[in-house]
């Protein structure tokens, strides 16, 4: 891609759809891709990195596609993008590997020698993800994040496998082959507690997609937990139960400031009443030292029958 030859540079730098156009937000120290590059993560990273260019209009200092203008001030436009895409690439990339790739001349570089680096071979990194999908259970996660940790993984293994130019029904078959394929790494990965959802899904014919098999799960888990019961809580405990207590220790506060021995009898025959009407465990211990000292005349009108 070469530049415009008839645009000026003034022209080039605020039109919105030149490759050479910069908005205020763009500055050298932006992170355009959330995660740094690591090594074992270049597939994602890559991808991630490509969208968020091309979003900006700026992929073209990355493939090599817009060379080096010869006009000297349309050139230092160029100049002025590609060290911006440059340190948005560096950015991007952890510290262990950017000392080996401080010293490129271009973004062309640099993404020609990350090429180099980590696109030797695909198949680690295939074994990997299969391996993953083997093993993979739901486990504690809900079904949301296990689907989405499976489909990720269904999505970086297609990427890097080798895309089909076939356009016949050949390729429709082989769609609908990799879609039950999915399914059933889904379901062998479901926990048991979904069984009769799963047998009532695999019992369909045609088999439905995975996207439908999921929403159909996920209804599933949602309807569970709307019909979950509700622990009970201290506030929910009945006024009956904790009016006793506040009628005793309010009793016991009585007897406390009664001036006489009469008064104590009184508070503990009323007491006794109290206590023989309430059903044994909802009431809290008496304080024993409120039964003394009581004088011993007083003892036997306790032994008196109670009058309710």
């Amino acid at each position: 891609m070469a530049a415009s030859s008839t645009q000026t540079p003034s022209q080039l730098i605020s039109d919105l759809t030149s490759p050479y156009f910069l908005t205020a937000a763009d500055n050298p120290g932006a992170t355009l891709v959330p995660e740094l590059l690591t090594g074992d993560n270049y597939p994602s990273w890559r991808r991630s990195m490509r969208m968020a260019l091309n979003a900006k209009n700026k992929f073209f200092f990355v493939d090599g596609t817009l060379t080096k203008p010869a006009d000297v001030s349309i050139a230092t436009l160029w100049e002025r993008c590609c060290d911006m895409v440059l340190s948005w690439l560096l950015n991007s990339i952890d510290k262990s590997l950017r000392q080996s790739l401080i010293y490129c001349q271009n973004p062309f570089e640099v993404w020609k020698d990350l090429d180099h680096q980590f696109s030797q071979s695909n198949h680690p990194r295939l074994y990997r993800l299969k391996h993953d999908l083997v093993n993979l259970c739901q486990d504690s996660m809900t079904v949301t994040a296990y689907y989405n940790t499976i489909k990720g993984l269904w999505d970086e293994l297609h990427n890097l496998q080798e895309p089909t130019s076939c356009t016949c029904s050949a390729r429709e078959n082989a769609s609908a082959k990799e879609n039950i394929e999915h399914l059933f790494q889904f379901f062998m990965g479901l926990n048991d507690s979904f069984n009769n959802i799963r047998s009532q899904i695999l019992a369909m014919d045609p088999l439905p997609s995975i996207a439908k098999a999921y929403a159909t799960v996920h209804q599933e888990e949602a309807q569970r937990h709307l019909h979950l019961p509700l622990l009970p809580t201290p506030d929910n405990t009945p006024m009956a139960v904790s009016r006793p207590f506040n009628q005793v220790h309010n009793r016991a506060k009585m007897a406390r400031n009664a001036p006489n021995a009469a008064k104590k009898v009184t508070w503990l025959r009323a007491t006794m009443r109290l206590l023989d009407t309430q059903p044994i465990g909802t009431l809290p211990s008496l304080n024993r030292s409120l039964l003394l000292p009581l004088p011993t005349q007083y003892l036997g009108h306790l032994l008196l029958p109670l009058q309710v």
